[in-house]
């Protein structure tokens, strides 16, 4: 009797272990009205809305701050690919995050390239043929979604020419195994050496202008590249964009916290990182390794830094010209002239800066061949030339008009009473505000990234991409932007103070 007892209280707690363990791996539909973290732009907006009713999507630009969402108990759950989760969640990159395959054929989606332009969807899809019957497209399928991510992998050699020009691509940069940047800041993966053959098809050279997801349907809607990596396929995209033939077709997974918490550890950060004074010490050590000095990353960070740097000098100097340009159409006596220019003025005070950078670049540029750093000038200068027109105009009306009749008593015209006393005076006030400005201009280029510019927070996000590192490269970007600009400041203050000097002198 005591065995049958023994026996019975096991078999009990086999059962109750077994029912525990089930419990741990929720369903699919377990998730219907929580909240999701999803892709801006992507099919998973929609898919969280009509199949699992969304109680809330927090948007993102990248599948790493997705995952970082979820880690951190922001978000419950994210939408990906599964090849795209898998790659993501290799290696230990997220030991919180778990995956469910979403088992509805309806949300089976297509991967396509697409273009504005319909000769080379048509060339496209002539080479997509030829490489499918040759065994190439399977050996690649089965090279880069059907085995181990192995981000040291490297595309074949595929020797390129230019007979036919140069064959432009969009691509978005964080999209292992798709693409990503591989060993040595070369860009790697299966569309990478698709569009690679692809190029070799055509006897053309390639070029690759990496984006944000969201720039990516604006940048190829207005004709700036000839085709984009493969996306998802669906009804509405068809109306605005030509789509090739299908490369692959992939399953949507959900990603969730398997202990379904709050705040998790720092991705990047070992868990079991020694405890005390030296784990900050491991951190740094760990952190400047990976996302530094591994593959010369740091260089990244020096031309973004070059790239920012750039911008603001060039918007800051053309922006000066076109201020006082402003400036002098505001000081007009013709109510017609200052009334125009006080428009203007306030439009472009009146709209954030993020989206006249966009309307720059895709409506007034849209068809121009200018580079993208060019039109990022231009558009600052224009907003740059608002704010120093208006400080110059505020420092000119503070200018006492008794000196100006004083000089004009004497003699002067009323150009020469300008140039002498009041311009003099007005600049020195000015100043000030002026160099505090470039600062700001400074800290306000962080958008380029919008218009596929690879700034310094650009090449941080890429660097992110790279090594699934969570703080370590916003925080090495903001230090560097701390840096930069706090020179700056002290340059200024120095120049304020030798003009202020020089003028009591």
């Amino acid at each position: 009797m005591k065995k049958i007892i023994i026996s019975s209280i096991m078999l009990l707690m086999i059962l109750l272990s077994v029912s525990v363990s089930a419990k741990v791996e929720p369903a699919y539909t377990d998730f219907t009205g929580k909240r999701f973290a999803v892709m801006i732009g992507s099919i998973f907006d929609e898919i969280a809305d009509k199949t699992f009713n969304a109680s809330q999507k927090l948007y993102f630009n990248n599948v790493i701050d997705n995952l970082i969402a979820v880690e951190q108990g922001k978000a419950d759950a994210a939408l990906l690919d599964e090849v795209v989760a898998m790659v993501s969640l290799s290696g230990g990159k997220f030991p919180h995050l778990a995956t469910i395959v979403v088992p509805l054929e309806e949300l089976d989606f297509i991967y396509a390239p697409f273009s504005m332009k319909q000769e080379f969807i048509d060339k496209y899809n002539e080479f997509l043929k030829v490489i499918k019957a040759n065994g190439v497209h399977d050996d690649m399928v089965k090279r880069w979604l059907k085995t181990d991510f192995d981000e040291n992998r490297r595309i074949p050699d595929i020797p390129l020419t230019n007979k036919n020009g140069v064959l432009k691509v969009a691509i978005i940069p964080t999209y292992p195994s798709f693409i990503f940047l591989g060993e040595n800041r070369e860009w790697s993966g299966f569309d990478i050496e698709q569009f690679r053959r692809f190029a070799q098809f055509l006897e053309m050279d390639i070029e690759f202008t990496a984006m944000d997801f969201g720039a990516l349907l604006p940048y190829v809607a207005s004709g700036k590249c000839d085709i984009a990596q493969s996306i998802y396929v669906t009804e509405e995209r068809k109306k605005s964009m030509i789509f090739g033939d299908p490369t692959y077709i992939g399953k949507t997974v959900i990603v969730y916290r398997k202990d379904g918490g709050g705040a998790a550890s720092a991705v990047g950060v070992s868990d079991n990182t020694d405890k005390g004074e030296n784990a900050f010490v491991a951190w740094l050590k760990k952190g400047i390794e990976r996302n530094l000095i591994t593959d010369n990353r740091w260089k990244m960070i020096a031309n973004g830094l070059g790239i920012t740097m750039l911008i603001a000098a060039a918007a800051q100097f053309f922006g000066t010209i076109f201020g006082s340009f402003v400036c002098f159409l505001l000081t007009r006596r013709n109510r017609f002239v200052r009334g125009v220019t006080k428009l203007y003025c306030g439009i472009i005070r009146g709209t954030p800066m993020v989206v006249l950078l966009m309307i720059a670049y895709y409506i007034i540029f849209g068809s121009s061949s200018i580079s993208n750093v060019a039109v990022a000038i231009a558009a600052f200068a224009f907003v740059v030339g608002v704010d120093i027109a208006q400080n110059l105009k505020g420092s000119i009306d503070t200018v006492d008009t008794v000196e100006v009749e004083a000089a004009r008593s004497i003699g002067f015209s009323s150009f020469r009473a300008f140039m002498v006393v009041t311009f003099p005076q007005a600049v020195r006030r000015a100043l000030p505000a002026y160099t505090n400005g470039f600062v700001e201009l400074v800290k306000a280029t962080a958008i380029v990234g919008f218009i596929a510019i690879q700034d310094l927070t650009r090449a941080g996000d890429i660097i992110r991409s790279r090594t699934y590192d969570a703080y370590f490269p916003l925080l090495f970007v903001a230090l560097v932007y701390l840096t930069v600009t706090t020179i700056c400041v002290m340059i200024f203050k120095f120049i304020v103070k030798k003009v202020n000097g020089a003028a009591v002198q």
